[in-house]
Parts: structure tokens; C-alpha cells; sequence
């Protein structure tokens, strides 16, 4: 993950863990976006998924961008 973000979360459940919050970036050109996410955590460790929801095919670019 990239130095310039943080993030709210919150969290429920017992038998897994669900979370969910609010990306936000401090590099000037984000500065005031903030993205929301839902983490889901089993309880057993084991393989991950990961699942990225945009209006355009192009946005996972950005993303892989922004991760770098």
C-alpha cells in the first residue's frame, strides 16, 4: 500500500470479521478523495480475494497506480 492514505474502520461480528471505511490520501493531487471499502476476514486463515467495483474497466489501472 501506498505511504499516502489512511482509513476508518469499523467492525462487526464473531464467527469472521466484516469491516468497512474510508480510504483517504494526503498526496496533493488526492488530496479530498476518499474511497470506501468492505474487508472480510473468515476465521480460518486461508486463500484471499480481492474484488474492485468501478463504473469504467479502466479504473483497476488507477488502482494498480495508486498501490505502486
Amino acid at each position: 500500500m501506498s505511504k499516502h492514505f489512511s482509513y476508518s474502520k469499523h467492525i462487526i461480528g464473531q464467527a469472521g470479521i466484516v469491516s468497512w471505511g474510508q480510504l483517504s490520501f494526503s498526496h496533493p493531487t488526492l488530496a479530498g478523495l476518499e474511497l470506501p471499502y468492505f474487508d472480510i476476514e473468515a476465521r480460518q486463515p486461508g486463500p484471499k480475494l480481492a474484488i474492485i467495483a468501478g463504473m469504467y474497466p479502466n479504473e483497476v489501472s488507477a488502482w494498480k497506480r495508486l498501490c505502486a
